[in-house]
């Protein structure tokens, strides 16, 4: 947005936080799912700090700490625990093509977190043609269809879409 060290531009990705859980919990409402069974998180992060303060405090037991999103995920694959909160991209990056085997729902949080946010590129102020160039690149990339490959890659959807 504003800053006066950078020109913020060329957004090509949106990002969003996400529960993920196997395809036979898909029934189980989240809530239920969060107060009943053992969530994975990465320790400090977004999901964490609102897991544990989330309804009062309801599904703080139920938080298991992990250093990494690739462990968490790791801890469902192998039920440690029954989801994962985090942000869809690293989820289904982990995950690979086990990911149909899985059901993700958004992570509705209050207005005071953002649990959605779009990834651009950030520029030094005063170079503009930079700018444009990198946006000319992001534009080729995207026609080419290069950019759709890459996520297919690395099975990754991309929220704006």
């Amino acid at each position: 947005e504003n800053n006066d060290k950078v020109i913020i531009d060329n957004a090509y990705f949106k990002e969003e936080i996400v529960a993920v859980r196997k395809s036979t919990s898909a029934a189980i409402p989240l809530s239920k799912l969060f107060a009943d069974y053992g969530i994975g998180v990465e320790l400090d992060t977004l999901s964490d700090f609102y897991l544990l303060g989330a309804m009062g405090g309801r599904f703080r037991a139920n938080v298991n700490h992990f250093p990494t999103v690739e462990l968490a995920v790791q801890g469902l694959q192998e039920g440690v625990v029954k989801s994962v909160v985090a942000p869809r991209s690293q989820i289904e990056g982990y995950l690979k093509e086990a990911s149909n085997e899985y059901v993700f729902t958004k992570v509705v949080m209050p207005a005071s977190y953002q649990s959605t946010w779009v990834v651009g590129m950030a520029v030094k102020e005063g170079r503009e043609k930079l700018v444009l160039k990198l946006a000319n690149a992001l534009n080729q990339i995207k026609e080419s269809g290069e950019f759709a490959r890459l996520l297919k890659k690395y099975h990754i959807s991309n929220a704006a879409e």
